[in-house]
């Protein structure tokens, strides 16, 4: 074959793999479009009698969610887990009598890794937002959170993203400043990294693709090299090595 030709196969091969990418972000988008979706369903995990019949209430309250349970401690949420069907969010205190929230939050994550987990907690202090994000928590909200902002979160974490308050968001930039420098070479690329930060920031795949102009699908891509890379299986476990390892600027 000629230069010509050579030339003509290589330009005809390109167009197949530009037309090869356009389709797979219509099958993306396809898969993402908005239509009638199940409602999202939520678990209560608060020892107050008071407070827990409250959150449950106000998460009936709207249509797209359902809270068909509340529990007062973590071992009976655990053991209830053991039996059914997880729930797509958790909403969980962190002082609890007997197990911990954080350790409630730790456990279902390895059994229901797809579940994702927001806290409602009086703790405010960088050990306690360490603590939970390290767990695999994907929101942080104190117990002074309105109902409108709790609602938010629990959509929020369900669509991809970390919800923080404002005042949690820049305590978690003092555990960027106050973190040592990473212990390991993760092999992260450029892109990687700036997807990693955008994850961090408690951006949707979606707002990630928006921000740094590259398509949901790529998106996807860039988040299962990181997952890889990092040895987790989860937004929440990138999330804690990222800001364990100190792995994005803060």
């Amino acid at each position: 074959m000629g230069r010509l030709g050579k030339c003509a196969a290589l330009a005809a091969s390109m167009a197949r793999l530009r037309s090869g990418l356009r389709v797979l972000d219509r099958r993306y988008a396809m898969r993402h479009e908005p239509g009638p979706k199940a409602p999202i369903k939520v678990w209560v995990l608060e020892d107050g009698a008071d407070l827990r019949v409250e959150l449950q209430a106000l998460i009936e309250e709207e249509d797209d969610l359902v809270c068909p349970h509340a529990f007062a401690t973590g071992e009976d949420l655990l053991a209830f887990l053991n039996d059914n069907l997880a729930p797509d969010v958790i909403l969980a205190d962190l002082g609890l009598p007997g197990m911990s929230g954080i350790e409630v939050i730790e456990r279902v994550h390895r059994v229901a890794p797809m579940t994702e987990c927001v806290v409602l907690t009086i703790h405010q202090d960088n050990d306690h937002i360490f603590a939970a994000l390290c767990a695999g928590a994907c929101g942080y909200l104190p117990k002074t959170a309105d109902a409108e902002e709790i609602r938010a979160a629990l959509r929020g974490v369900h669509a991809g993203g970390a919800v923080l308050t404002k005042q949690i968001a820049r305590r978690v930039l003092n555990i960027f400043t106050q973190r040592h420098s990473p212990q390991w070479d993760y092999k992260l690329t450029a892109r990687e990294k700036e997807v990693l930060e955008e994850l961090v920031l408690g951006k949707s795949k979606v707002e990630i693709g928006a921000s740094l102009f590259i398509s949901p699908h790529t998106v996807d891509k860039h988040l299962r090299s990181i997952y890889e890379k990092l040895h987790v299986n989860n937004r929440a476990g990138a999330i804690a090595i990222a800001l364990r390892e100190r792995l994005v600027e803060g």
